[in-house]
């Protein structure tokens, strides 16, 4: 783990680190047969590194640094390797170019703004060359279907390899009418009973129901979009989107 890692990318690391079978077993069968598939963006690792760990080419892009240094000792550890870029996706700017892009789970939720949103997908099309895939998880979290009337409070922990704990206590408030989840977190890193870190974070959230995604894809430049069930699990409602550069 990267001494500069923050708590919310160390908790990360600790809680939630690798992705699920049947999400690694789903993109594995849709990556390019030739030449890296892209992974916009690859966060700490968490589906790039099983999968570059099963032979597959793979570059990732993600707009934190802290993250991309937690991927990269990854795999490191795994012993593989995949090219790291460090940008926004809706400023994306590469090199290259690719015949398959994943666009992983809670990916788009995290775009509150609809022109980021869109340029971020449109970024993603330029940097496509036909015939190309492009797999986009998403989904509707359980909050959004049945909002709290106050604010929502949650608390967890995780252990890291060093054995500290790291405690998340999230306050999250839901506008179902804006489609908008504005959540503060507050990360504390204890050793015994002493905090010896702590870290504060404001997240803004949507959602996209799933007749949304077609129209969305396709404005970005995308065709033959299906959009099915997940074949994983995760809170609320969880979607699977493929489609072909138009």
């Amino acid at each position: 783990m990267p001494v500069d890692a923050s708590l919310r990318d160390q908790f990360a690391f600790a809680h939630d680190s690798v992705a699920s079978a049947a999400e690694i077993e789903f993109h594995r069968g849709r990556i390019a047969r030739e030449g890296p598939s892209l992974v916009a963006p690859c966060g700490i690792g968490r589906l790039l590194v099983p999968l570059a760990g099963a032979g597959v080419a793979l570059h990732g892009v993600d707009p934190s640094a802290r993250a991309l240094a937690i991927a990269e000792a990854r795999l490191h550890d795994a012993g593989c390797n995949a090219l790291l870029v460090r940008q926004p996706l809706d400023e994306l700017n590469l090199a290259f170019r690719y015949r398959a892009a994943i666009v992983p789970d809670g990916t788009i939720e995290c775009f509150a703004d609809p022109v980021r949103l869109q340029e971020a997908l449109r970024r993603i099309a330029l940097h496509l060359v036909a015939p190309a895939t492009l797999t986009l998880a998403f989904g509707v979290p359980p909050e959004a279907r049945h909002a709290p009337a106050a604010p929502l409070v949650e608390v967890r922990s995780a252990t890291t390899a060093d054995g500290a704990r790291i405690v998340r206590r999230s306050e999250t408030t839901v506008d179902v009418d804006t489609r908008r989840i504005d959540r503060v977190d507050r990360y504390e890193k204890r050793e015994g009973r002493a905090i010896v870190a702590r870290q504060d974070e404001r997240v803004a959230a949507t959602w996209h129901e799933r007749d949304e995604i077609a129209p969305l894809l396709g404005a970005a430049g995308f065709a033959e979009v299906v959009v099915a069930d997940a074949p994983w699990g995760g809170d609320g409602e969880r979607w699977i989107a493929t489609a072909t550069l138009a």
